[in-house]
């Protein structure tokens, strides 16, 4: 129908970072076809870009209360979780500004998608680190499932992050280098011990992984960058 034109129209504007048009016309939407959920999510996602947090939670309330209320068959039931999932993330973002820590958990808790799991834990555990339990926090990221090596490196990847935004500089290199003594060829979590190393002191060191990281992979260019600086200093 015409309305999923013009929705296509609002997302095409907003692609192209035109995000005035885009948000006018995403209010006309929702002006002429208050009962069209999708708007209402993408209208959220805008608001809430554009740092209007309260409107971005009026939007994105409108649209579970729309996505909740439809019967939806089997071939809708994927994007809809997809549109719920986003929906909370982004009011337990909003929540989380307005230093509202239980609120944000509370939309957290509300997602059930296993693809998002991942996502979810890192924010449910940077929530709890900034209620002063690291500790509680990196737990949850430890019990996310490490089934392969791409997942047990996400959650290595997502424990050194949370320790890293803490200022935990030792504990995250600890655990780089536990995680390179199993696979020392990740040059990532080698240029990444590179760092900690630098903010630990231990320059030396910090040289030595960077020339690794050089020698292995010769177009590494953070790594060369970080170097160069070093050397400069």
């Amino acid at each position: 129908g015409r309305v999923e034109i013009r929705m296509d129209y609002a997302r095409i504007l907003l692609n192209n970072q035109r995000y005035a048009e885009s948000g006018a016309e995403l209010a006309r939407i929702t002006t002429e076809n208050p009962d069209f959920a999708q708007a209402w999510l993408v209208k959220g996602m805008l608001d809430l870009q554009n740092r209007q947090d309260a409107e971005a939670e009026k939007s994105l309330l409108r649209y579970i209360d729309l996505e909740n209320g439809k019967a939806r068959g089997d071939a809708r039931e994927d994007e809809a979780r997809r549109g719920l999932t986003q929906a909370y993330m982004t009011l337990a973002e909003v929540a989380e500004r307005r230093k509202d820590l239980a609120g944000a958990k509370a939309w957290l808790d509300r997602i059930d998608s296993s693809e998002d799991m991942v996502n979810v834990q890192v924010r449910r555990a940077a929530l709890l680190a900034r209620q002063g339990r690291l500790d509680e926090g990196r737990a949850l990221l430890k019990a996310l499932p490490a089934r392969n090596p791409a997942e047990k490196r996400a959650r290595v990847a997502a424990e050194v992050q949370l320790l890293r935004d803490n200022k935990q500089t030792q504990q995250a290199y600890d655990l780089l280098t536990e995680s390179l003594a199993a696979d020392p060829a990740d040059l990532d979590f080698m240029y990444d011990k590179a760092m900690m190393a630098e903010k630990l002191g231990r320059l030396d060191e910090m040289e030595r992984l960077l020339r690794a990281v050089i020698a292995a992979k010769p177009d590494y260019h953070h790594a060369y960058n970080a170097l160069s600086y070093s050397l400069a200093d």
